[in-house]
């Protein structure tokens, strides 16, 4: 059996006694299959593969990535913008220091008019403006010059 090093944190037993090694991710004991610590052994070991293999679509697993899949089919950001505004209402409601809250609001403002931009880009209103704008800019243009 090695000795620790001087790094490995170490923790005393009940007695206050005994050094024992802390969680060591390169320690090979094996675990119980309905322990935490095994539970996240196997998940580890199981994305681990996942992510070996290169498949993106499998990385998180069967259901998730069916899920993520069909939300990124939607086209535009309605669900995060509502998201947002939910985030809002409750700072507005929660936060009782002014300071903290302005911060937070100005954050999340800001995060909210660039997704509201991104939604009119996505469906095409944006264009719309700007076809209206250079129209009226062009018809000014040429008024100006008869």
């Amino acid at each position: 059996m090695s000795t620790p090093s001087l790094s490995t944190p170490r923790l005393l037993d009940l007695k206050g006694q005994t050094p024992m090694i802390a969680n060591d991710p390169d320690d090979s004991r094996p675990t119980t299959p309905d322990s935490s610590a095994g539970r996240r052994r196997a998940a580890k070991a199981a994305f681990r593969a996942r992510l070996e293999s290169g498949d993106y679509r499998e990385l998180f697993g069967g259901r998730l990535g069916e899920v993520m899949a069909q939300a990124a089919e939607e086209a535009g950001v309605v669900d995060e913008l509502g998201a947002l505004r939910i985030v809002m209402a409750r700072l507005m409601e929660e936060e009782d220091d002014l300071e903290v809250l302005a911060g937070l609001v100005a954050r999340v403002a800001s995060v909210s008019i660039q997704a509201a931009r991104i939604q009119r880009a996505i469906t095409g209103q944006l264009a719309e403006s700007l076809t209206d704008a250079v129209t009226t800019i062009l018809a000014d243009l040429e008024g100006s010059d008869g």
